[in-house]
C-alpha cells in the first residue's frame, strides 16, 4: 500500500510539473503571437492610411470637377464667367453665390439677397444662408470647422511670374480668371467679369479654382464671402494656411483648370510655373502639372 501511495504521489507530481511546463509554453506562445500582430499592424497600417487618403484625394478631385462644370454652365448662360468677388457697396458676394442654381441649390439662391452684404442679418437672411454647409465645397481631408466653410477658392492671379501686385486692370490680382470687381485700385478698377475667350494663355494652362483648405472666417474661408478668392503669392504651396494654395493632402494640392480638368500640383512645383498657370494672358509657356489619376 505504501508503494502504491508513493507511486500515486509521484504520478501527481509529474502531472503538475507537466502542467506547469505547458503553462509556461502557452505564455511564450501568447507573447510571440502579440509580437506578430504588432509587426503585421505596423506593416499594414501605412497601407490602410495611404488607401484612405488616396480615396479622399480622389473625392476632392471629383468635387472640383463638378464645380468646374457648374462654372462653365454659368458662363454658357450669362456669356461671362462669374466675378470672383463683387465688392460694390462693400457687399462682397462670392462667385459661389452666383452658381448656386448650377449646383442644384436654387432654393438658397432664390432666398439670397444680392442687394445686401453677403453676411447681412438685418434686412435679409444672408448670414443664415451663408452658414449652410455645402459638402461640394469641403475637401474630405479638411480640418475645417467654420460655419459655411469652403476649401476651394477662385483664382485672382499671381505676381510670381513678374506682374506688379495689386487689384485693377493690368495688375497681378486681376490676371487670373474669377476676378474682383469694384475694388480700390492703382489703375483702372475692373467693373465687368471676363469670358473664357479672354484666356489667351489657354484654358488647359490656366487655373480656375484652387484648394485653400482650412482658412478661418477672418481669412475669407466661407463660400459666400467674396474674399475667399485669392492670389497665390507664396513661393511654396501647403506652407501657409491663408489665402494661398493649401491642402490637407500630403505632397501637394488639387487644382482645377478652366477647361474643367483637375490636376494634382506637387508641393515641389517651381514658383514661376505656379505664377504662370495662375495668369490668363501674360504669355508664359509653363509646363502644366501632371494630370490627376483617373477615378
Amino acid at each position: 500500500m505504501v508503494s502504491v501511495s508513493s507511486s500515486g504521489m509521484t504520478t501527481r507530481a509529474k502531472t503538475q510539473r507537466v502542467r506547469g511546463r505547458r503553462c509556461a509554453v502557452t505564455m511564450v506562445e501568447m507573447l510571440c503571437a502579440v509580437a506578430i500582430v504588432v509587426i503585421l499592424v505596423s506593416l499594414v497600417l501605412p497601407t490602410i492610411l495611404y488607401v484612405r487618403e488616396s480615396s479622399r484625394r480622389t473625392a476632392c478631385q471629383s468635387n472640383l470637377r463638378q464645380i468646374g462644370l457648374a462654372v462653365l454652365q454659368y458662363e454658357s448662360t450669362h456669356s461671362a464667367l462669374p466675378p470672383g468677388r463683387d465688392a460694390a457697396g462693400g457687399r462682397d458676394h462670392s462667385w459661389v453665390t452666383l452658381i448656386l442654381p448650377q449646383i442644384e441649390l436654387s432654393n438658397i439662391y432664390e432666398r439670397y439677397d444680392f442687394t445686401q452684404r453677403w453676411d447681412d442679418n438685418t434686412v435679409s437672411q444672408n448670414r443664415v444662408l451663408s452658414e449652410t454647409k455645402l459638402p461640394l465645397f469641403l475637401c474630405p481631408s479638411t480640418i475645417h470647422n467654420v460655419a459655411g466653410a469652403s476649401d476651394y477658392g477662385g483664382n485672382y492671379g499671381s505676381s510670381l511670374s513678374g506682374l506688379s501686385k495689386g487689384f485693377g486692370v493690368g495688375l497681378a490680382w486681376d490676371s487670373g480668371v474669377l476676378l474682383a470687381l469694384h475694388t480700390p485700385s492703382k489703375t483702372e478698377p475692373r467693373t465687368v467679369a471676363i469670358g473664357s475667350g479672354q484666356i489667351i494663355d489657354g484654358a488647359t494652362q490656366t487655373f480656375l479654382v484652387l484648394e485653400d483648405s482650412g482658412r478661418t472666417a477672418e481669412q475669407g474661408g466661407q463660400w459666400a464671402n467674396g474674399q475667399q478668392c485669392f492670389a497665390h503669392e507664396y513661393p511654396t504651396i501647403n506652407e501657409y494656411r491663408q489665402q494661398g494654395i493649401y491642402s490637407d493632402h500630403s505632397q501637394g494640392a488639387n487644382v482645377l483648370s478652366v477647361d474643367g480638368h483637375v490636376s494634382f500640383l506637387s508641393a515641389d512645383s517651381d514658383p514661376y510655373v505656379i505664377g504662370a498657370l495662375a495668369t490668363r494672358a501674360n504669355g508664359e509657356v509653363p509646363e502644366p502639372p501632371a494630370s490627376a489619376p483617373a477615378g
